[in-house]
């Protein structure tokens, strides 16, 4: 595979990298549901629909959250969901650099080194921004029993409590795998500089 061909791919996996980390910054990283146990005896004088039951919720984004839930450590939260927008922010930018570099007008100015670059400190953003969801967040919710991002139990006193991974966090995590085959590819493709010092040779034996 030529050299162009590879960083043809490089450029590729980055545009792909830069669309899933931007659709991520859409979509829920991290989900807390609590549901209270039933609050009406069954065949009461009650609606047979009426179960009394609670329900309260918590969705976090890179850059809000929605629901009724206060977290324990507010400020943490929002400390966490600033770190993951400034570090998705960096990875999008970092990939659509990379991206552009590719074009045959760029690659001369954004030499292999500089991309590799770029496209490994998209990778690390990614990562800071995956790793803050999955412990980070968690644990500011930890006054409702929230230990990890999979939690799971009931208790008979209050109710059925649940935190789950979102939607977003895949996504980023796809990017992820994205800005890693940009790096590889472009890793692969070797130094573009190696076909400006052919083209200066051949153009020093010329004269």
């Amino acid at each position: 595979m030529a050299a162009d061909e590879v960083s043809g791919w490089a450029g590729a996996s980055a545009i792909v990298a830069l669309g899933l980390v931007a659709a991520a910054f859409a979509l829920p990283w991290f989900s807390y549901e609590f549901s209270s146990g039933r609050q009406t005896a069954p065949g009461g004088f009650n609606d047979a629909n009426e179960t009394g039951v609670e329900r309260h919720t918590l969705e976090v984004y890179p850059t809000h959250t929605t629901g009724d839930v206060q977290p324990t450590h507010p400020e943490d939260l929002r400390t966490a969901t600033d770190r993951m927008t400034w570090a998705l922010a960096a990875a999008i930018v970092l990939s659509a650099l990379a991206a552009l570099a590719e074009l045959p007008g760029v690659r001369r100015l954004l030499v292999r080194r500089v991309v590799l670059g770029m496209d490994l400190l998209a990778l690390v953003a990614i990562g800071i921004s995956l790793a803050v969801a999955w412990y980070h967040i968690p644990a500011t919710l930890d006054g409702y029993g929230v230990q990890d991002p999979f939690t799971s139990f009931v208790d008979r006193d209050a109710g059925y409590t649940r935190t789950t991974i979102g939607p977003g966090w895949v996504l980023a995590a796809a990017g992820g795998i994205a800005a890693l085959v940009a790096l590889a590819f472009k890793f692969q493709a070797g130094s573009s500089d190696a076909a400006l010092v052919e083209e200066l040779a051949a153009a020093s034996r010329k004269s």
